[in-house]
């Protein structure tokens, strides 16, 4: 039922926090771009520790579960903007 799936959406982001508090803690990543459906998004921003929730840069209340690999690149890592030199 709704209950259930409610609790293991809660510990699923309490897992997923954890493990981005390990990684933070190993120096893996010092910024953080998050995407997900917009109850879960609320989930895993109640899960994230203090340290976490300072590294978020951006975030996007958006399911994208059918985005392909290149369409969240795209939205995530746009390409860097060409530098133009005048001489």
């Amino acid at each position: 039922g709704p209950d259930e799936t409610h609790k293991e959406a809660e510990a699923f982001a309490r897992q997923v926090a954890a493990r981005l508090t390990e990684r933070l803690q190993q120096h893996r990543f010092h910024q953080l771009k998050i995407a997900a459906a917009p109850r879960f998004l609320g989930l895993l921003r109640k899960a994230f520790s203090q340290q976490v929730a300072a590294t978020v840069t951006q975030e996007m209340d958006k399911d994208l579960i059918h985005d392909s690999a290149a369409q969240l690149t795209k939205r995530f890592a746009p390409p860097a903007p060409k530098e133009t030199f005048k001489i």
